[in-house]
């Protein structure tokens, strides 16, 4: 692999990281498993159910815990919640990636407030799973613990698609109010926009 893959990015050697994968998709952990091998991470679990998940986060601590939102029977939102209200204050605060294949503001919201770190929305790329791990351990966000809420602090905006910092507003994206005060990042569709353009002519 070379070595300039990831550009800047190749100050940080993630080989020693622990990584659980959390997903009721076979071909999607195969899938991750390269990749992470990709990065020269080689201690890697993989969880099948979000019950197993959380099992093998309790017999044996990761780094960071990659979960897929739309898991059956229980779902990657509320694995995320049963972490972040667990007795064992290490699992509480264990890093937690949400993989999601919607990339709606509702969705990206709901991950946000179950208590996600960072979200990466599917396909997922080598690159892109490098660029979160790397924001994750240069941004650490604090933890914080309400009457409805234990994890990091929301009042950050979540990097969750494309890795451009969202206060730039990189072309091909669109800024929403997620309507708790905070901007949350979507991606850009070129057919809505044709709509819209097509509308403003009429």
């Amino acid at each position: 692999m070379s070595s300039n893959l990831f550009g800047h990015n190749t100050k940080y050697n993630f080989g020693d990281l622990k990584v659980l994968i959390v997903d009721d998709n076979q071909h999607m952990h195969n899938i991750l498993r390269d990749m992470l091998l990709g990065m020269r991470i080689k201690k890697i679990r993989h969880a099948l159910s979000a019950k197993e998940g959380l099992q093998m986060a309790e017999s044996e601590l990761p780094d960071i815990m990659i979960v897929d939102l739309l898991m059956k029977p229980v779902s990657g939102f509320e694995m995320i919640k049963k972490v972040r209200n667990h007795d064992d204050e290490a699992i509480r605060d264990l890093a937690v990636l949400v993989l999601t294949s919607y990339s709606t503001v509702e969705h990206v919201r709901q991950a946000r407030d179950s208590g996600a770190n960072e979200v990466l929305c599917k396909p997922v790329s080598v690159a892109g799973l490098f660029d979160r791990f790397t924001y994750m351990r240069d941004h650490p966000r604090q933890f914080v613990k309400t009457s409805d809420y234990t994890g990091p602090d929301r009042r950050r905006t979540l990097r969750g698609f494309d890795g451009e910092d969202r206060r730039k507003n990189p072309e091909g994206t669109n800024i929403a109010d997620d309507g708790k005060g905070e901007a949350i990042q979507t991606p850009h569709n070129p057919e809505m926009t044709k709509q819209k353009e097509a509308q403003a002519h009429e």
